[in-house]
């Protein structure tokens, strides 16, 4: 909470400016909370109060990581995270203080919202299945084509509808939350690949 705190203050553009040296401080907690996570997951899930701290927390630096610049492959890996603790607390059969979090509570609760969304410029929306068909020559691997499909689709449905193209969305989340394997998303998030650059470029302009 330290870490997502000063995270949220050095990134107010109204804030003064002694706040930015927050920053430092808030990357100082953030790595202190992931050296606690990873040695809580280390030893193993005990209770229904531990591991609900341990997927609280995944969810405290995953909102932190939406407010650095330069956080994507750790908000990325943060939902991947939450994903694989979420499962372990399944298969244990323990409760989640979370519970609404799971399904489609969501998209329950935005439904009427969503219908009600207008549609974006259409020529941006071609604009971009355009320049995601691009991508089309370069991508060889199996997650890298998973990948761009979903981004085409998603693309496309800007075209038609708001409400499909953010459920499409959704299942971009999907490939690099849970379908993706360990060596497909460590390349994802590897900088030197260009062709995943190229992807994730994508995905942050959708």
């Amino acid at each position: 909470m330290l870490a997502s705190s000063a995270s949220d203050l050095a990134s107010d553009p109204t804030a003064p400016t002694t706040y930015c040296n927050l920053t430092s401080t808030a990357i100082h907690h953030c790595v202190k909370a992931i050296a606690s996570l990873n040695a809580a997951t280390s030893s193993g899930v005990d209770s229904f109060e531990e591991v609900n701290v341990m997927l609280a927390t995944c969810f405290i630096l995953l909102f932190q990581f939406t407010l650095l610049s330069d956080g994507l492959v750790e908000y990325m890996t943060f939902i991947r995270g939450t994903i694989a603790i979420a499962m372990c607390m399944g298969s244990q059969q323990i409760k989640f203080i979370f519970r609404e979090l799971w399904g489609n509570q969501d998209i329950n609760s935005m439904e009427l919202a969503l219908q009600q969304t207008p549609l974006i410029d259409g020529e941006l929306a071609k604009s971009a299945c355009r320049s995601i068909e691009s991508l089309w020559p370069l991508c060889k691997a199996q997650g890298e084509l998973d990948m761009y499909g979903a981004l085409l689709s998603t693309a496309r449905s800007l075209i038609t509808s708001s409400e499909d193209a953010y459920l499409s969305l959704r299942s971009i989340y999907n490939i690099f939350s849970f379908k993706m394997t360990h060596e497909n998303f460590r390349d994802l998030t590897r900088t030197s690949n260009e062709i995943w650059n190229a992807i994730l470029a994508h995905l942050v302009a959708l």
